[in-house]
C-alpha cells in the first residue's frame, strides 16, 4: 500500500530526529549562566560589633624611665632594747660617767613621751624592667624623720655623783620641742607586678633598701647639729622599705605613680661609742610623682 511504510525504512526517524534536537538545545540553555547587571544596586556588607569599637591605642613595651617621687610621711623612733628608763639608786657608775649617764636616763624618759610627727621624702630613680613583672629601680633621696615631744611634769632620775653614793632626785619639765634628722639616700627597689595589667593601670608589690647618709639634725630648742665633729649620731644607716607599686598611664610614655610604703632603720641613730640607748627611726607615709619612658 501507498500509505503503509515500505520495508526496512524507520517511520519515526523524523521524530527522533526532532526530539534530539530540542532535547540538545534545551541542554545547551541550561548550561549558560544567567547573566544579571548589578552595576546600578550596591552590595550589603556585614558589619560586625567590633567594628564600631574605638581603636585601642598600641602601647609599646619600653625597659628604661625615670621616676621623680615626693611625699609625706608619718615619722617616729623607738628606743631598743636595754633601755634604763628606771632610776637605779644602787648602781655602781665611775665619777668621771655620772652625770653622762643620769643624762642619759633622763633622755630615755623623755623619749618615752614623745609622739610621731609629719616628715618627707623625696626621691629620683632610673627604673628598668627585667621582665612581664619584675623591675629594679635606683636612685638619689632625701628623707627626713620627725618627732614631736609635749609634756609638763616631774622626771626622777638617778644622781651618781652624789657625795653619800647615788641617791634618787627629780626633775621637773615643761617640754614643748620638735626634734629633726635628714638623710640624704640611696635608694634600691625590685618591684612585682600582680593580676592582669589593663592598658591603663598594673599594680604590684615594692622592695628594698635604703643607705642612708647622716646630714644633721635639728630641735626647737637649739641650732642645727649638722656641722658638729662630735654628733652622737652614726654618719651612715641602713634601712629597709616595703609597700605597694602603683601606676596609671596618661600618656604614651607617661605614667601617674603612687607608692604607699613603710620605711624601718635597721641600725641605730646614735653610734655604739656614743653610750646612749639605741634609737631605730620609721616612718609610714606615700610617695606621689610620675614615670617617664625613655625608650
Amino acid at each position: 500500500m501507498a500509505g503503509s511504510p515500505q520495508a526496512g525504512t524507520n517511520e519515526r526517524a523524523p521524530a527522533s530526529a526532532g526530539s534530539t534536537l530540542s532535547t540538545a538545545t534545551v541542554g545547551d540553555m541550561l548550561r549558560r549562566a544567567p547573566a544579571l547587571s548589578l552595576a546600578g544596586f550596591p552590595l550589603p556588607t556585614a558589619q560586625l560589633s567590633a567594628d564600631t569599637m574605638p581603636a585601642v591605642p598600641v602601647v609599646v613595651a619600653r625597659r628604661w624611665a625615670m621616676q621623680l617621687l615626693g611625699g609625706p610621711a608619718q615619722t617616729f623612733r623607738t628606743l631598743g632594747g636595754g633601755a634604763n628608763l628606771e632610776p637605779v639608786a644602787t648602781r655602781n657608775v665611775p665619777t668621771a660617767a655620772a652625770n653622762f649617764v643620769s643624762g642619759n636616763i633622763i633622755a630615755n624618759a623623755l623619749a618615752k613621751k614623745e609622739q610621731s610627727s609629719t616628715g618627707f621624702g623625696l626621691q629620683v630613680q632610673a627604673s628598668r624592667m627585667l621582665s612581664g613583672r619584675w623591675g629594679v629601680s635606683a636612685g638619689l633621696g632625701y628623707q627626713e624623720y620627725a618627732t614631736q615631744t609635749d609634756y609638763s611634769g616631774p622626771i626622777t632620775y638617778t644622781i651618781y655623783s652624789a657625795p653619800n653614793g647615788p641617791r634618787l632626785a627629780s626633775r621637773e619639765f615643761n617640754l614643748s620641742q620638735r626634734d629633726t634628722y635628714r638623710f640624704a639616700t640611696v635608694p634600691l627597689r625590685v618591684s612585682y607586678a600582680l593580676g592582669q595589667a589593663s592598658k591603663r593601670l598594673r599594680y604590684g608589690l615594692l622592695a628594698g633598701t635604703d643607705a642612708a647618709v647622716y646630714l644633721g639634725g635639728s630641735t626647737t630648742r637649739s641650732a642645727s647639729s649638722a656641722s658638729k665633729s662630735n654628733s652622737p649620731y652614726r654618719p651612715l644607716s641602713l634601712s629597709v622599705t616595703a609597700g605597694l607599686d602603683l601606676h596609671y598611664r596618661v600618656g604614651p610614655r607617661l605614667e601617674i605613680l603612687v607608692q604607699p610604703n613603710a620605711t624601718y632603720f635597721l641600725t641605730s641613730l646614735p653610734k655604739p661609742v656614743s653610750g646612749l640607748t639605741p634609737r631605730y627611726l620609721w616612718g609610714a607615709g606615700a610617695l606621689f610623682g610620675v614615670s617617664y619612658e625613655l625608650r
